[in-house]
């Protein structure tokens, strides 16, 4: 699976019990499909014989750019999740909900991002 389908079947589990609106702030569906095409473009060159490293660094570079913008957005639901879910009307089912789509952003989106990141230009991302 990618990144975007990942997040819509979280974020589709969830999204009934979680207040309205939520999910209407940040774009993250467009933003991971840009990092997946980065790292597409950046695999297809490392595998290329002959890529310049000048070529790999502004493909690590479009990466890194694609990717500091999804993390940013996946944080500011991070942040929300854990503000909405501490507020003192949340129903169980909603704060639990809130929970469980920030550890999935933490862990399943923000932590693999990261990851794809700290990988010096050139070398392989997996």
């Amino acid at each position: 699976m990618s990144l975007r389908s990942d997040w819509l079947k979280e974020k589709a589990q969830h999204e009934k019990k979680i207040p309205k609106g939520f999910f209407g702030t940040e774009n993250l569906g467009p933003l991971l499909d840009k990092v997946e095409e980065a790292e597409k473009k950046y695999e297809k060159l490392l595998a290329k014989k002959g890529t310049s490293q000048d070529e790999m660094t502004r493909a690590k570079k479009e990466l890194n750019t694609a990717a500091s913008k999804a993390v940013l957005a996946a944080e500011v639901y991070r942040k929300a999740a854990d503000q909405y879910k501490n507020g003192p009307d949340m129903d169980p089912a909603a704060k639990q909900a809130l929970s469980m789509v920030g550890h999935f952003l933490g862990t399943q989106i923000v932590k693999p991002i990261k990851k794809m990141q700290a990988v010096p230009a050139g070398q392989p991302l997996g």
